[in-house]
């Protein structure tokens, strides 16, 4: 059993001449397996950053064999945030990264995209 584990690093979520109030209010996460034998555990963590690091929400999926899931964390009222993602799945940690993949995705309060956000590898 493998795992991996990602991050978004930290968000600056704080209100700009473009966009004022937070500049996101929703993120969409897409987790896509493209494994064709084995389903992936993904663990998805949300961060409050403002002061001392604090969890807000943990939300698990289970994602099948060739299958895709989407998880919608509210980061409206965050300033700062911090998104991890921690992928198990029974293989080396290479083959896990080639076939589990994952976006992140902000929307607005109008649901509009603003943009993506960056997704690392940690550890």
């Amino acid at each position: 059993m493998a795992i991996v584990k990602y991050s978004t690093g930290p968000i600056d979520n704080q209100e700009s001449s473009i966009y004022p109030g937070n500049i996101y209010a929703n993120v969409d996460i897409l987790i896509l397996n493209n494994n064709q034998h084995r389903a992936a555990n993904v663990t998805i963590k949300l961060f409050k950053l403002q002061g001392q690091k604090q969890l807000v929400i943990t939300k698990k999926r289970r994602v099948v064999r060739n299958t895709s899931s989407s998880v919608s964390l509210d980061v409206s009222g965050l300033d700062k945030f911090e998104i991890q993602f921690i992928v198990n799945q029974p293989g080396t940690r290479i083959q896990v990264r080639r076939s589990v993949l994952l976006t992140a995705t902000g929307s607005d309060e109008a649901g509009q995209f603003v943009s993506r956000l960056p997704i690392k590898i940690t550890v």
